[in-house]
């Protein structure tokens, strides 16, 4: 367990009246608990960046068109 942990599980254990098993349960599931929110949070995050990411990059090309047909019309000459 880390620091933070051993400082939670002896809190747990001198507040709550929890034996040495049952405060060590009851760290490991909110461990547990915390580190799904996380990588669920984190997984929301990741999906919006990547339309974020789609739609910029579809906005790069629509620009890059656009310039090379200006480029493309201001060089030839027209009739």
């Amino acid at each position: 367990m880390s620091k933070i942990n051993i400082k939670f599980y002896d809190f747990a254990r001198a507040k709550l009246n929890l034996s040495e098993s049952d405060a060590k349960e009851f760290i490991e599931t909110i461990e547990e608990v915390v580190a799904e929110e996380i990588k669920v949070a984190t997984s929301d995050y990741k999906s919006l960046w990547k339309e974020d990411f789609h739609t910029l990059d579809k906005r790069i090309m629509e620009s890059k068109n656009d310039i090379i047909k200006w480029v493309l019309a201001s060089l030839l000459p027209l009739p």
